[in-house]
């Protein structure tokens, strides 16, 4: 058990990863203590030979991970095949991350609290982020993000329960190109909720470094969608050393 509460709940992640295997080993090192499983979905045989990107598959054996072997696009086709390996498991609950994402030392049980309480005014079914930062290691700056026009708990962490997955077939991602995974599979959820969905607030850490990302830091300052609040060297160093204690995050910085 990686959490406390009153029946044995399972908890599966998913983790989906292209070319980031300088930072993927921390990101499974934050998840493993707090989940019973991780399948990570990777695409080593669908990279071309003269630029193998086969650290995803290695990672994973070395950490005894289950492991999906999939294209990279379309993203969300990727994200499926993660979900439907995850099913397998037979989990109460499965929560999503991005391969260069840390979620906090606690997230994961303080989330399972909420979730185990089954009155009818208490349920929560999707329990996510409202607030997250962004730290990008080759500058050592940190800012503070959240959705201006959603109000919704997507992106990484987010934590389902079985019954909303059971209610859509587990079946949450889009099979073409060009829409946004997050938000498209909140869109096909949000109507299978019977109760609540809640929010949570800065415990997932998104790392921007030398490695392909959806979304680099330069995007994120300029994104229209997000309020930004940049965060000073001080209180990011606090951050870092009181939620991330174990990861040397000097060795993006290059």
């Amino acid at each position: 058990m990686k959490y406390n509460y009153d029946f044995n709940v399972k908890v599966v992640a998913v983790i989906a990863s292209h070319r980031r295997g300088m930072v993927l080993q921390d990101t499974i090192n934050c998840l493993k203590p707090q989940v019973d499983e991780i399948v990570l979905v990777g695409s080593s045989s669908w990279c071309e030979k003269s630029n193998p990107c086969d650290q995803e598959k290695s990672i994973a054996t070395e950490n005894c991970l289950v492991y999906v072997d999939h294209k990279n696009s379309p993203l969300g086709q990727k994200w499926q095949a993660g979900l439907n390996e995850a099913r397998n498991f037979l989990p109460e609950a499965v929560l999503i991350c991005g391969s260069d994402d840390f979620i906090a030392p606690t997230w994961v049980a303080d989330a399972m609290h909420i979730l185990s309480d089954y009155r009818k005014d208490h349920r929560y079914d999707i329990l996510g982020m409202g607030m997250w930062n962004v730290y990008n290691a080759p500058t050592k700056q940190m800012v503070q993000c959240n959705y201006k026009y959603r109000n919704d708990p997507i992106g990484a962490g987010r934590i389902i329960r079985k019954s909303v997955l059971d209610a859509c077939n587990w079946q949450i991602f889009p099979t073409t190109g060009g829409i946004g995974c997050d938000k498209y599979s909140f869109d096909v959820m949000k109507p299978h909720c019977k109760g609540r969905i809640g929010k949570s607030f800065n415990r997932v850490l998104c790392v921007k470094g030398n490695w392909p990302c959806m979304d680099t830091w330069e995007q994120i300052l300029n994104a229209d969608s997000l309020d930004i609040t940049p965060i000073d060297a001080m209180e990011t160093a606090q951050y870092l050393k009181l939620n991330y204690p174990n990861i040397d995050f000097g060795k993006y910085a290059a």
